[in-house]
């Protein structure tokens, strides 16, 4: 289990790269009233949509690999290298036709507090959407689905996974519980910096993760062939 879970770090930290869900965090720390209970609303929506999709991964892959285990390399394969092309095909379209986005707590025109489920459904909607770091957390789901563990060693990987990518948000909540005012005098910093070049970031995150996965889909069938298997 210990090197399973070594290997899940680099994707797993690759899903919590999300801007949009930090910079949505940060806001909600702004408001004046319930911090902390939106927050862990909004925190508790992000950490159901990654569980759902986790479980559907994990149970999905073990029973195709229980029908078919000889296409268990292939779908492999052909799971990397569509999130490799798009991510790729993503990086593309939002470097020619950049569309500028506003992150906005809902209702923030509105001086009513809007109830907590809101942002629990906040949660778990910015983070299935969330299109460029979503793919990594299949990824590393895939990998853990294809792995020889038990079904419990597999959903406690899962579990390390799904704290690693969380940790922008939970970190933040933490340190405001502790100490409001410091805590966001090196937020707003550090919101202002992310939105000032967010979109350079993400083509950074989109670039190096779809090369990752194309060459690593790539490789499995240069294997492939020059073992004489095809």
């Amino acid at each position: 289990m210990q090197q399973a879970i070594v290997k899940a770090v680099p994707l797993a930290l690759a899903t919590a790269l999300s801007s949009g869900l930090f910079l949505f965090m940060v806001l909600i720390l702004m408001k004046k009233e319930r911090q902390l209970k939106n927050g862990l609303a909004f925190l508790a929506g992000v950490l159901l949509a990654l569980a759902a999709v986790g479980t559907i991964m994990l149970l999905a892959v073990k029973q195709a690999d229980a029908a078919e285990p000889h296409k268990k390399t292939l779908a492999s394969v052909v799971v990397d290298l569509a999130l490799g092309g798009f991510l790729l095909g993503l990086l593309i379209k939002t470097t020619l036709f950049p569309v500028p986005e506003k992150v906005r707590e809902p209702g923030a025109q509105s001086s009513k507090p809007r109830p907590l489920y809101q942002y629990f459904i906040g949660g778990v909607v910015m983070r299935l959407l969330s299109l460029d770091t979503m793919p990594p957390f299949i990824g590393v789901t895939k990998n853990i689905a294809m792995s020889h563990l038990p079904h419990a060693g597999q959903f406690a990987v899962l579990a390390f996974v799904m704290s690693v990518s969380v940790l922008p948000l939970a970190l933040p909540l933490v340190f405001f519980a502790i100490s409001p005012e410091r805590t966001m005098s090196v937020l707003i910093p550090v919101r202002t910096f992310i939105e000032r070049h967010k979109h350079a970031l993400m083509a950074v995150v989109l670039a190096v993760l779809g090369v990752y996965f194309l060459v690593r889909g790539l490789s499995v069938i240069f294997k492939v062939i020059t073992a004489g298997l095809f």
